[in-house]
């Protein structure tokens, strides 16, 4: 009899757009922080991501103002296309819009529509405010005016799904965080566990005895059927070793060593299933703190990849006791 388990990267609209939220919120912490010590290089980085982000939201041609007409007052981005100007601002205050619109070319811009898009705070006081608008520019305070809570909400409502995962690869793209330099090894396991998301062919064949009575041994009743169904995956988790172990870091007993010591660790005061959930726990802890993990893994694959490489590391005698 065979039986089979499919392992898949279950990615849904929430989580892609969870991630694009956390990633725009901390660009502006990093904006307002670096702001307040007077270091602005990130703000003309800033501009530039922004205009390829709202490119991608409204189906704009945006593009820095200066380059497509020298010495433009009052605007960053323009689309001649679209007729629309955009100032990208950290501020967020009456006055630097007001500012930003009096300072428009009319002749230059006639027909244009002004937004603004606040990076770093909170624009929602701005909506409200009455603003001076030069003839022949349009500019409604409540549609014109962005920030990151206005523009989760519209990524939200969009339907095209195909269009958030567009944004979500630019986010992870173009934002990404330096932690990353130095994953976990055992993230890079997990990683490689989702990439390779097909349908397993392995037959479950009946274990050798010794893995049956270590299980018994270990007073692991709760953990005996998933230990069980997934030793079937150790032959996965053992070609990814091997892969690593190619490179000639030896990769694969650094992350067994690493995994012996929680072990050793959490054994002194747990026991049985409760030890291997723990064991779990932490483990999970480490690799879902670690910015290198893949933020399209759901939860529960997470978990459950986790897991086979636990149940790796216990048919390999890497944890729990070898019966005597």
């Amino acid at each position: 009899m065979t039986n089979q388990f499919i392992i898949f990267p279950y990615v849904n609209r929430d989580q892609y757009i969870s991630s694009i939220i956390h990633k725009l919120a901390t660009l502006a912490t990093e904006v307002e922080i670096r702001g307040h010590l007077n270091l602005l290089d990130i703000h003309v980085h800033a501009e530039t991501f922004y205009s390829a982000l709202l490119n991608t939201i409204f189906d704009l041609q945006l593009s820095n103002a200066n380059v497509t007409k020298s010495n433009v007052s009052g605007i960053d981005l323009t689309d001649s296309v679209n007729k629309v100007l955009f100032q990208v601002s950290s501020r967020n205050d009456a006055t630097k819009i007001q500012s930003s619109l009096q300072k428009i070319n009319t002749s230059d811009f006639a027909g244009f529509s002004f937004k603004y898009q606040s990076i770093s705070k909170d624009a929602s006081n701005l909506r409200n405010k009455d603003f001076r608008v030069p003839q022949g520019i349009t500019f409604n305070p409540q549609k014109d005016i962005y920030d990151i809570n206005s523009l989760a909400t519209i990524i939200k409502n969009i339907d095209d799904i195909s269009k958030i995962e567009s944004i979500y690869d630019f986010c992870q793209n173009e934002l990404v965080e330096k932690m990353s330099i130095r994953p976990l090894l055992i993230t890079e396991v997990i990683n490689k566990l989702a990439e390779n998301s097909q349908q397993s062919n392995i037959s479950t064949t009946q274990l050798p005895f010794e893995i049956e009575e270590k299980i018994v041994f270990n007073s692991l009743k709760r953990w005996k059927i998933s230990i069980t169904e997934m030793a079937t995956y150790s032959s996965k988790v053992g070609k990814i070793y091997a892969t690593f172990d190619a490179e000639g870091q030896n990769k694969s007993n650094a992350v067994l060593h690493s995994l012996g010591k929680t072990y050793q660790k959490l054994k002194e005061t747990f026991s049985g299933d409760e030890l291997f959930d723990k064991l779990l726990e932490k483990v999970y802890a480490d690799v879902d703190g670690d910015s290198y993990c893949s933020e399209i893994i759901a939860k529960e694959l997470l978990e459950y990849n986790i897991s086979i490489v636990l149940v790796d590391a216990f048919m390999r005698c890497k944890i729990f006791e070898r019966p005597d």
